[in-house]
């Protein structure tokens, strides 16, 4: 490689042969160690981030929040360098215009995302084939919340003795720690 080393074809070639997975990190999944990022290995993992012009504009953002956004997402790729990643920063009017954008550089990687908190982007990612891992930043699965809603009307007191009893959190012997399972009336207004 030594005389071609600043010869993109050479530096894609060199890139390709050591890349298994090409692992998408939105800005709101910046995790070393959950989802996608689970198990994860520098030498045949690379990073995609992807910052979406559409996501940019679609409200009005606060100049501080957008800020931590962006800045919380920089950080992060430097983090991901300093743990031996290659990391691939792209600018495109949307996420999935941003993976296809790799795509057509190096078209047989394959794409792992964690399962993105946004619906649209969920289908929009299925439908261009990105192998989506379960988001396991939350204490309940996705799957596991729509199967109990999907059967009853869903009441969100009934799913939070549901969890705290499948997780055993403030129960003491199969009961409600303190012999209450909330306070809720005695927090309402008349």
């Amino acid at each position: 490689m030594g005389a071609g080393l600043g010869e993109r074809e050479v530096l894609l070639r060199a890139v390709q042969t050591r890349m298994n997975r090409l692992i998408l990190v939105p800005y709101d999944q910046l995790s070393l160690t959950k989802g996608a990022m689970q198990g994860a290995d520098p030498s045949t993992d690379q990073i995609l981030m992807v910052t979406s012009r559409t996501m940019l504009a679609s409200r009005t953002w606060h100049a501080q929040r957008l800020h931590l956004l962006l800045s919380a997402s920089a950080h992060h790729a430097v983090a991901l360098r300093e743990r031996g990643f290659v990391v691939h920063e792209r600018e495109a009017a949307t996420v999935l215009e941003g993976v296809e954008e790799f795509r057509r550089q190096q078209p047989n990687v394959t794409v792992v995302a964690t399962e993105p908190r946004s619906h649209s982007l969920q289908a929009a990612l299925e439908a261009s084939e990105v192998t989506l891992v379960p988001d396991d930043s939350f204490l309940t699965p996705r799957t596991d919340f729509a199967d109990w809603s999907a059967s009853r009307l869903p009441v969100m007191e009934t799913f939070y003795r549901k969890q705290r009893t499948r997780l055993d959190i403030l129960m003491e012997g199969g009961k409600p720690a303190g012999g209450q399972w909330n306070f809720d009336a005695d927090n309402r207004l008349p």
